[in-house]
């Protein structure tokens, strides 16, 4: 993704609440984006939608798409949504 597409994506969900923007004292070029409670509220209903949603989507699928759609799914989740207990809810970003 551009960097200016991700600034703006980026503006857009601190405009939002979902995210706090920081930089570390160490490294300005970093940009760290924390989650913010509501940020959190949101991925996980959004999360909770699409796992309820997925089984009727996949029905459509043949088996063999079926299986790369889980495939990419779990791959999805397992970068994308660490679970309880994962991480203090921050990303990093070098620029």
């Amino acid at each position: 993704m551009p960097r200016s597409t991700t600034n703006q994506l980026v503006d857009r969900i601190e405009r939002r609440g979902l995210v706090r923007r920081g930089s570390p004292e160490t490294d300005r070029r970093v940009i760290l984006l924390r989650v913010t409670p509501q940020g959190k509220q949101v991925a996980e209903s959004l999360y909770a939608d699409v796992s309820r949603r997925l089984p009727d989507v996949a029905d459509a699928l043949r088996p063999q798409d079926q299986q790369a759609l889980r495939a990419l799914a779990v791959q999805i989740t397992d970068r994308h949504m660490p679970g309880p207990g994962s991480g203090d809810g921050s990303l990093s970003v070098v620029c």
